[in-house]
């Protein structure tokens, strides 16, 4: 799947508050350069994080794999480069705008010297890893009436209220700090 570098997101309608980044596929050019080394390290924990630092949203059940990557060079679809979400940065220099990324980004700066716009790589950059984030409820709250996030995270919290892990806690938390519970 393909999109150009800063279009708008599209979920079901577009989300203008969201930016397209790295949505890179074979057969199209895309910019090539070098991103610093706080940037490149910044999206491999990014990638790896966990709530409640959570900075991937849109998981899968399957994987997008790299188009690019000649599919010879791998022994099998264990070894080949793949992805199964994306990751949810805010935007530094617009508050409340973020940028979206297949987690498979890290692969394509790493090998295939993908060079992201430069008001991502400073918004990466930016990153304060010790502080909280959840790209799931950043996201809802960009595709969702607070009314829709009322009822989905009633749902939610209900379905999970035998589970004891706080990424699956946040649900009823979010519901508790509007005073919904």
């Amino acid at each position: 799947m393909r999109y150009a570098d800063l279009s708008d997101y599209v979920r079901v309608n577009p989300i203008s508050k969201i930016k397209n980044i790295g949505w890179l596929e074979s057969g199209f050019e895309y910019e090539f350069g070098a991103v610093s080394d706080l940037a490149l390290r910044n999206l491999r924990e990014i990638g790896r994080a966990s709530y409640p630092r959570l900075y991937t949203f849109n998981r899968m059940r399957g994987y997008h794999y790299c188009s690019i990557c000649a599919v010879e060079k791998f022994s099998g679809e264990a070894d080949r480069p793949k992805g199964n979400g994306e990751i949810l940065v805010p935007d530094k220099t617009n508050l409340g705008s973020y940028f979206a990324a297949p987690a498979l980004i890290v692969h394509y700066v790493e090998n295939h010297a993908y060079c992201p716009p430069d008001e991502f790589v400073r918004s990466v950059e930016c990153i304060d890893l010790a502080c909280e984030f959840d790209a799931e409820i950043a996201f809802d709250a960009l595709r969702l009436t607070h009314e829709q996030m009322v009822k989905l995270y009633k749902s939610f919290a209900d379905q999970y209220r035998e589970i004891d892990q706080p990424e699956y806690s946040k649900y009823r938390r979010w519901l508790e700090a509007h005073r919904l519970l």
